[in-house]
């Protein structure tokens, strides 16, 4: 039996028909021509889609990429200069199902009329591939940067106590012979020993920072005063050779905030800084003044930490909270400790900002204001 022999019409028609990709022509706003690939990608029969209005040939598109496609439809359509061939975007189908697709338009002459022709592939699972991909990477990168934090954080805060151990060592051999100064400074030892307590606790503490982001964080309500009471007994203990005096205005027993334990490391990171700026190489002065207000259904106790030192000028103000230790050794690992209390400060529910002491003259000293959710 001699073959059929498909005319070129044919052989376009039959390729059109059992494509799997979907193809459109569109032409004066309507679709005039859809093939089996199409209704299946999009769910919709073409016996519908023919006596679609403009507005209903959008209605499907998401609402982010609508404006996009009805320009390059109008363009094609026209057959005007400056349309984009080739691109992506989102629709929901019939059944409700969201999905992407990469399409391909010409402008082509449908009986003997300008039109858009459209291939259409479902490209969604490529997509979400790609944005696990994405979002798997974004992990790894997030990973790396909490474990290079928390080395930093260690370095950082058990140098500053192994050099307060090592102070009070010095300090005691060089007096151990006296009795009189023996017996004035006694509590050396106890320094000492407190000072050992406060590196068990920092590696707790590193522990938990370490699962800061992987876990719920539990927090209780705070004594805030006796944290920052104890954070200033640690600054004047770690600095036996300087004249320190804090001034602590409006707070009270009473006042608790939503927190842990980690809260003594955010006093301890600003007292400490605001000792080692301090121009005066033997007196410290500083003025912490707590107040309340309302943030909308929430009550915020602010603490401000006001010193006298050296300031921040305003174009370090905004990466002040951001920094690493390795960045700039010669900030003596203020911008590490500093990036702790952010991060702590933030899984608090809280917020920290830097200002200037007296407004408008950096030098003057600086104003660390602490914003913590009452409890």
């Amino acid at each position: 039996m001699k073959k059929k022999t498909l005319k070129e019409s044919e052989i376009l028609r039959v390729v059109h028909e059992q494509s799997i990709m979907g193809i459109y022509i569109i032409q004066n706003n309507k679709i005039v021509y859809a093939n089996k690939g199409a209704e299946e990608i999009h769910g919709y029969p073409f016996e519908e889609t023919q006596h679609w209005t403009l507005k209903e040939i959008l209605m499907p598109i998401h609402p982010d990429d609508r404006e996009f496609v009805l320009e390059q439809l109008k363009k094609k359509q026209e057959g005007s200069l400056g349309a984009v061939t080739n691109y992506q975007y989102r629709f929901r189908t019939k059944s409700g199902e969201l999905k992407w697709v990469e399409i391909y338009s010409k402008s082509i002459l449908f009986e003997n009329k300008p039109a858009d022709m459209i291939t259409t592939i479902d490209v969604t699972k490529e997509k979400l591939y790609k944005e696990r991909l994405i979002e798997s990477e974004g992990k790894f990168k997030d990973a790396y940067k909490r474990v290079n934090f928390l080395n930093d954080l260690f370095a950082h805060d058990m140098s500053n106590i192994l050099q307060n151990i090592k102070l009070s060592a010095e300090y005691f051999d060089l007096i151990q012979h006296d009795p009189k100064k023996v017996e004035e400074f006694g509590n050396l030892f106890n320094i000492i020993k407190e000072h050992v307590n406060r590196g068990k606790s920092l590696i707790i503490n590193v522990r938990k920072l370490s699962k800061l982001d992987e876990e719920a964080l539990e927090l209780n309500p705070i004594n805030v005063l006796e944290f920052l009471n104890k954070s200033i007994n640690n600054v004047k203990s770690g600095f036996k050779d300087r004249n320190i005096k804090i001034q602590v205005n409006g707070l009270d027993e009473t006042d608790k905030v939503r927190g842990n334990e980690l809260l003594i490391d955010v006093f301890d990171n600003l007292l400490n800084n605001a000792v080692k700026y301090t121009h005066n190489e033997q007196d410290v002065t500083m003025i912490i003044t707590a107040s309340k207000h309302q943030e909308e259904d929430k009550q915020v106790l602010r603490l401000e930490f006001k010193d006298f030192g050296i300031g921040i000028p305003d174009e370090k103000k905004e990466t002040l909270f951001t920094k690493t230790y390795s960045e700039d050794v010669t900030d003596h690992g203020m911008g590490m400790g500093l990036s702790l209390v952010k991060r702590i400060v933030d899984r608090y529910g809280g917020n920290i900002e830097v200002r200037d002491r007296v407004e408008g003259d950096f030098s003057k000293g600086s104003n660390f204001v602490l914003d913590l959710l009452c409890a």
